[in-house]
């Protein structure tokens, strides 16, 4: 049920409503799945969600990783 966050589109630049964001909206779900974790490889939808999770200050809750991450057993 998920959906693009448009950041390779353009949506990155575009100046929106806070309410509107596509970012926050993903952000929203994520939280309300109780998710601690949100992973993509998407490098525009990581940029989208880390700046989400900065702008509600959600940080301490849930953070953003890109999928090579979890794949890099070095960690």
């Amino acid at each position: 049920e998920g959906f693009c966050c448009g950041g390779g589109g353009g949506q990155m630049w575009m100046e929106t409503d806070a309410e509107t964001r596509i970012n926050n909206k993903r952000l929203e779900h994520a939280l309300e799945a109780n998710a601690e974790v949100i992973a993509t490889a998407c490098p525009y939808c990581l940029i989208m969600f880390e700046d989400a999770i900065r702008s509600k200050g959600v940080g301490d809750q849930i953070r953003a990783i890109d999928l090579a991450e979890i794949l890099d057993t070095k960690q």
